[in-house]
């Protein structure tokens, strides 16, 4: 996609058009697409600097290309969508109970 602005919409759009939502028509200033940022929206936004992307207990944030992803501390593991937990070991006996052992697996 080529962005062109200004008079007769001579002018060249200088946007990164892969992180680029628009290009003003009127003075060719580029909106970036979320997770990116700078005049021509090449900078990537680091999210794992912004206070406002905190991930969950026992997880750390990994900053990716225009995004970020939380990955489970060593020792925890994700079930489903739900938040990172300790490793849980079943216990079967020959009988009719089964008990759930949680490990710390902080040491």
């Amino acid at each position: 996609m080529k962005w062109t602005y200004g008079e007769n919409c001579s002018s060249k759009c200088e946007c990164d058009v892969t992180n680029t939502e628009s290009c003003y028509p009127k003075n060719g200033t580029c909106a970036c697409l979320k997770g990116w940022q700078g005049k021509n929206c090449s900078d990537d936004v680091n999210e794992c600097s912004n206070t406002t992307h905190v991930c969950p207990t026992n997880s750390h944030c990994i900053n990716l290309s225009g995004s970020f992803t939380c990955e489970c501390n060593p020792g925890y593991l994700k079930y489903s969508f739900g938040p990172c937990q300790g490793r849980f070991i079943q216990i079967h006996y020959f009988t009719k109970h089964v008990f759930t052992l949680m490990v710390d697996s902080r040491n």
